[in-house]
């Protein structure tokens, strides 16, 4: 299974356009057919709530994901005579992240992506790199309720090992049957 750990967020182009770099990770692996998870806190506004049908209808799983009444971080595109950007991000929900259990994924193999720059973010942040601090045995504490044969790689706030990327903004991953 594919993790995904982070961010979900709406892109306002003017239009909404769900994005965030781990979002787009979960529902392209989802829709390739690889098992795939979301672990991040999702708004319950009503841009949260389009994200969270999103992941559900593309059967990307939610069981380590977290509901909040934060609003959704936003990135809006002002189409004036100069085009420019800005982030509404402060005490969004996906910056509120309060813990995590991936025990609740089952075993693995696992990979792990968490390399966007929302994993410098907030409370999350601290959340996630919580899950990579090495505990005595020297092992990433992530690793210490499950096997180690249960995690193919390790992604982290420093650096990622397995990263898969959908790098443009409000890029909507192929179906597999569309490649």
């Amino acid at each position: 299974m594919i993790v995904s750990c982070r961010e979900a967020l709406v892109d306002l182009v003017p239009d909404a356009v769900l994005g965030g770099g781990p979002l787009n990770v979960a529902v392209a692996a989802a829709r390739l057919g690889v098992p795939s998870a979301f672990v991040g806190r999702v708004s319950t506004d009503s841009y949260g709530e389009m994200i969270w049908a999103h992941l559900e209808r593309n059967r990307v799983d939610v069981r380590a994901c977290q509901r909040g009444s934060e609003p959704t971080a936003r990135a809006i595109v002002e189409h004036t005579s100069k085009l420019s950007f800005r982030f509404e991000g402060d005490d969004t929900a996906d910056a509120c992240l309060d813990e995590v259990n991936l025990t609740v994924l089952g075993s693995g193999p696992h990979i792990v992506h968490g390399g966007t720059l929302g994993m410098f973010r907030g409370h999350t942040a601290d959340v996630l790199a919580s899950l990579w601090e090495l505990n005595v045995a020297g092992r990433p504490a992530a690793m210490a309720t499950l096997s180690t044969a249960d995690w193919a790689g390790i992604g982290g706030r420093a650096a990622a090992v397995a990263a898969i990327t959908c790098s443009r903004a409000g890029a909507d991953p192929p179906y597999l049957d569309e490649l």
